[in-house]
């Protein structure tokens, strides 16, 4: 395959030794400060998220049945007052 060249970056002893792991301190506490930021992002969003009620709490089946059979009683007992 005559005339196809490839730019490879220039190797080290480094990238053989530890291959995928950075060179330099800066690169780790970059990092270190991405997955830190991304973290209190996520539980910023999940907090926000489960705290969230925004019509009030949600009335089970049982708890709006026993709500309609005071309102009937209350009703039939004015009726026959």
């Amino acid at each position: 395959m005559r005339g196809f060249q490839t730019k490879m970056p220039a190797l080290s002893i480094h990238d053989f030794l530890y291959p995928g792991k950075p060179k330099y301190d800066i690169e780790i506490r970059e990092a270190m400060d991405m997955s830190t930021s991304k973290r209190r992002e996520e539980s910023a969003w999940k907090s926000r998220k489960q705290n969230q009620q925004p019509h009030g709490k949600v009335k089970s089946l049982h708890e709006l049945s026993q709500e309609q059979e005071a309102d009937q009683e209350t009703s039939t007992s004015q009726r026959k007052d």
